[in-house]
């Protein structure tokens, strides 16, 4: 997260929330987010009156990772009040450099998009992504990301050619450059490519589909990624059953890639209640 980078700006209050934030975000826990919600108000809220070192680095990447905290939380309430705050904030701050006040505005978009998706109002979340992506197009973190969010909104309203180009869109990103990759963004392509996949199979496109998610099945058994690799099972199951649909041919393999995701869901669950 880049919010660890700030803990050297600022105050000991202003460090301590930027930890609270950060813990928040990363373990999505509801003790956690609380702690961050917290520290929002110990780090202090006169946004018009800081510092521009202290709003740039402090205040608004806080309240952003607050916002994003309630959104992967589904806290509609607690998403609005961001919002709203940090909407205040950009009122306040009269004179900003034309680029920050771009960026801003770009991340308030992505904020009102994903409440947007949240309440089932999709042409107001794409409308909102979309203007968050003309905002934002020197950023290629901000434009990753919206274009995952896009591929989300799409699946989800059964536009699978959409989100096939928003994937695709994705993967053409330097970040997945096959010379530059560390593992960590590996795995990122893999995910990716396991849901380009299944809108493949969506699409009727069957043998790309199981081409792509078989090789991935077998890298994940191999490495020992338990969780990966039940979930491409499952995602093979999918395809193998939209298969039969289209078809009429039974595809017995979907019941063993569902079964077999099934035990290893189970035993996951087993082991975490163990714990």
């Amino acid at each position: 997260s880049g919010l660890y980078c700030l803990i050297t700006y600022g105050e000991q209050a202003k460090r301590t929330a930027v930890v609270a934030a950060a813990k928040g975000v990363e373990t999505l826990h509801a003790d956690s987010y609380r702690e961050a919600a917290d520290a929002l108000q110990r780090a202090g809220s006169n946004a018009a009156t800081l510092p521009d070192t202290d709003f740039q680095l402090v205040w608004w990447p806080l309240h952003k990772s607050w916002a994003e905290t309630a959104y992967m939380l589904a806290l509609h309430e607690t998403m609005q009040q961001a919002a709203d705050s940090m909407q205040r904030a950009l009122e306040a701050r009269q004179g900003m450099e034309a680029a920050w006040r771009e960026a801003y505005e770009a991340d308030l978009a992505k904020l009102r998009g994903g409440m947007a998706y949240l309440r089932a109002d999709f042409a107001t979340a794409e409308r909102c992504y979309r203007a968050a992506l003309a905002l934002s197009e020197a950023d290629a973190d901000m434009t990753y990301a919206l274009h995952g969010e896009l591929a989300q909104l799409y699946y989800r309203q059964a536009r699978y050619a959409d989100a096939l180009h928003q994937l695709d869109t994705l993967l053409a990103s330097p970040r997945f450059d096959g010379a530059h990759l560390v593992q960590a963004t590996a795995d990122v392509r893999r995910t990716v490519l396991s849901q380009r996949a299944l809108v493949l199979a969506r699409l009727g496109r069957f043998a790309e589909a199981l081409d792509v998610l078989q090789p991935l099945a077998d890298y994940y058994r191999r490495t020992g990624n338990t969780r990966a690799y039940a979930e491409t099972l499952r995602k093979q199951g999918k395809a193998l059953v939209l298969q039969q649909q289209h078809t009429g041919k039974p595809q017995p393999e979907a019941v063993r890639c569902y079964t077999q995701y099934l035990v290893l869901f189970l035993s996951d669950i087993h082991g975490s209640l163990g714990q």
